[in-house]
Order: structure tokens, then sequence, then C-alpha cells
């Protein structure tokens, strides 16, 4: 039986929400304006202190963003970005872990509400060859401001996996999620091997009384 092994993106491998760093670039960058930066800088902090509970439509409003970008040009951007602000945050010890899992040849996922374009770029960058997250919509060499896959998040996580390998094919049954916020129990408590890293109380709480591995660390950065 194959061994699936999923690692959430943000505040497991990344130290820290990768959406937010790449609103700040694209602020440097003049990518975005002032008004929007500023909301979605404070939907951050309330969902960092987990106030909201249906994230979707502030994620609508920022992908707007990208309407009418040139794809190529995009891409560029992305690439400079991961290299500038994504790769020095890298969790040295989780990614060692990942390679780990890699190297037992186990399929190994990356999933995230992230967007694809650049969890895409840290799949690669790790040797992964499985990647979920959100998708920019593509139309005429440009973005069109929607998704063409929404955002696994929560519940939308469980069922990503499904109907990317098949509902009919139990990936679950032999599998192990890392994860860090209370929005992924429904993909731990789908999972044989639940493992939480750095999580806040109300998920450390619950994990304990479950029995799964909690990973607490300081992130280290190995590859900046």
């Amino acid at each position: 039986m194959d061994s699936y092994v999923f690692f959430d993106v943000d505040g497991v491998l990344i130290d820290g929400q990768s959406q937010r760093y790449l609103l700040r670039y694209l602020f440097k960058k003049k990518r975005i304006k002032a008004f929007l930066f500023l909301k979605l800088a404070a939907w951050f902090f309330i969902y960092k202190m987990g106030l909201c509970n249906n994230p979707e439509k502030i994620r609508e409003k920022a992908y707007r963003n990208f309407r009418g970008w040139e794809i190529d040009q995009a891409k560029r951007l992305f690439k400079d970005f991961f290299q500038k602000e994504i790769r020095p945050r890298l969790n040295k010890e989780i990614i060692a872990i990942l390679k780990n899992h890699l190297e037992k040849e186990e399929k190994v996922v990356l999933i995230s509400a992230g967007l694809k374009e650049i969890v895409g770029i840290l799949a690669d960058f790790l040797g992964v060859k499985y990647c979920l997250a959100a998708e920019l919509e593509e139309k005429k060499g440009k973005y069109t401001g929607n998704l063409s896959r929404s955002a696994p998040y929560g519940e939308g996580k469980v069922e990503a996996i499904k109907d990317f390998f098949g509902s009919d094919k139990d990936v679950f049954a032999n599998s192990r999620v890392y994860a860090d916020h209370y929005s992924d129990l429904p993909l731990l408590e789908k999972a044989k091997n639940s493992c939480v890293v750095n999580p806040g109380w109300k998920l450390h709480r619950y994990a304990k009384k479950r029995g799964w591995k909690v990973y607490s660390m300081d992130f280290r950065r190995v590859y900046g």
C-alpha cells in the first residue's frame, strides 16, 4: 500500500504566512494599491488571532489584484519573491523530515490555501511531485483575476485530496499529516498519523488529548 504524507506549507515548511509576505513584496514593488494592502494586512492579523472563520471572500478580493497581469512577467516576479522572501524562511528541521519521507519513496504532497504559483516553486525546490493549492485562472497569456482551482481550506483540503487522487482510492489509510492551524483539523482527523507543528493553544490542547505528535521548535533559516 502506498504511503501518503501531506505537508501544510505556511507555519510548517515556512516561518509565517507566504501570502502575507507576498502582499508586502508586491507593495514594495508597487504592484498593489495602498488601500488594498492595508485591508489585506488587517485581515492577516485577524486570521492570526483566530477570529476569521471564512477567509474566502477576502482571498477573492486579493486575487482580483492579478487581473490583467501578463503570466510570463508574473512568473519571473514570483520566482524572485521565492528567492528573496520564502527561501530564507524555510524550516530546516521539518524539511529534513520531508526529505526523509522522500527517501523512503513515500508520496509527499504539499497542500496549501496559498497560490500554486508560489507553492509550486517550493515543491520544485524540494523535489516534491504533488502540490495542491489555489490556482490563478489564465486566459490569452494573462491572469483573469479569478481562480481555476479554489483554495483548499478546512474541510476543503480533504476534498481537494480526494478529487486529485480519486475518491475511489483511500489515500488516508496509510497517511501522515503535518499541519499547524486549527482549521486543518478535518485533515488531521482523517490521517492515520497526525503531527502538529508549533500549534496555537487550541490545536495544541486538542492534539495532546488525541495523542498526536507535537513539534515545538524555532524556525531555522538555512537556505538564505
